[in-house]
């Protein structure tokens, strides 16, 4: 039992301090000042940057290339900065010069999924397939570990990955098909399955996959896919800057470019004339391997 505390023996209550408005809105402004300090450069290169990319969509690659470099100028270590950098490479066929940023930013974000789809893209481009295979298994790694990307799109990569390069196809479509019983129906997975059986010779089973890619692509009205590597870097990611509409387009010439290829070796040339046809309309040229 603890004893009695006598009422002599009780202190009296501190006085209440009471805050002067003055006093609050400085504690506000010194630790809000310093935030808008550091974000202001990030800020202003990422406004130099929507300019930039407005600039090479109206095609005057010269102001883009200079608005990216003011970019620069305000925020010279910003990763995305850099992807966006060595995308336009790649876009440009600039693979050599793509790979040196690519693999600066490997060095520095390991982890960073944008990073690792980017340099899957610049090794297939120069036909290294086996460390494009190797970029695809760490992306799914990271996705068993952080869920990003999420399980469907991470094995629907690592499948197309080796299908691209013609290699591993029994794995490849093992992957393509739990890819596929995740998210059944997906076009781009739909894609990616046709595509193996392609090249694994069995191309009445890969009709009936690439022709409902293409039709369910078309239906998508407005929803981006989940998209395998070929599809997921135009709507999310590396590619995230280029419009939906132009997105759309080139998901649609690699689906096309695919169903063309497997109705030649079908016998079924008329209908491949018009699928080739259609690319062409879609991306300018005409489609060959490096339309992935």
């Amino acid at each position: 039992m603890s004893q009695p505390t006598s009422f002599a023996n009780r202190r009296e209550p501190p006085p209440v301090r009471r805050i002067s408005p003055q006093f609050l809105w400085l504690m506000i402004l010194v630790s809000v000042v310093p935030l808008v300090y550091l974000q202001f450069p990030r800020e202003v290169s990422y406004w130099f940057l929507a300019a930039a990319e407005q600039a090479r969509a109206e095609g005057n690659v010269e102001l883009a290339t200079e608005r990216l470099q003011a970019a620069f100028s305000w925020n010279p270590r910003d990763p995305w900065l850099q992807v966006q950098e060595a995308q336009w490479l790649v876009e440009d066929e600039k693979y050599p010069e793509a790979l040196k940023i690519s693999d600066r930013l490997v060095e520095q974000f390991p982890q960073e999924l944008e990073v690792l789809l980017l340099r899957m893209s610049i090794l297939q481009h120069l036909e290294r397939h086996e460390e494009a295979i190797a970029a695809a298994r760490a992306i799914d790694q990271k996705s068993l570990t952080s869920g990003r990307p999420d399980r469907a799109q991470a094995l629907n990569n690592l499948a197309y990955a080796r299908a691209v390069g013609n290699l591993e196809l029994e794995q490849a479509l093992k992957e393509a098909n739990e890819a596929l019983a995740i998210a059944p129906g997906e076009p781009s997975y739909l894609d990616t399955r046709g595509f193996i059986l392609y090249r694994l010779g069995k191309h009445e089973a890969a009709h009936e996959d690439l022709d409902a890619a293409v039709k369910g692509l078309a239906k998508l009205d407005g929803r981006a896919p989940a998209s395998s590597y070929g599809l997921e870097r135009y709507f999310r990611g590396v590619d995230a800057t280029r419009s939906y509409e132009q997105s759309l387009k080139t998901a649609t010439a690699v689906l096309l470019y695919h169903r063309a290829l497997n109705l030649e070796k079908l016998g079924r040339f008329a209908e491949a004339k018009v699928d080739r046809a259609r690319v062409k309309r879609l991306i300018g040229r005409e489609p060959d391997e490096t339309l992935f």
